[in-house]
């Protein structure tokens, strides 16, 4: 699998978001290695703040 996408949720202060959240932005590192995510990944949480839950989307190829 591979790493196309981050998304950064919001789940609200008491969960007023709900189960899945609101998406309050997003990465594409299609490409990218595993240590540039990670370096996206903590400046845009420093970025946007602690609180926000950052989730890791993957393509996955064709099954047989």
């Amino acid at each position: 699998m591979t790493v196309i996408e981050i998304e950064y949720r919001d789940y609200g202060a008491q969960g007023e978001y709900g189960l899945w959240g609101k998406t309050v932005a997003r990465s594409i590192v299609r490409g990218w290695t595993p240590e540039q995510i990670a370096v996206e990944v903590a400046e845009m949480l420093a970025e946007l703040g602690s609180h926000i839950a950052p989730v890791v989307i993957e393509e996955v190829g064709p099954t047989t």
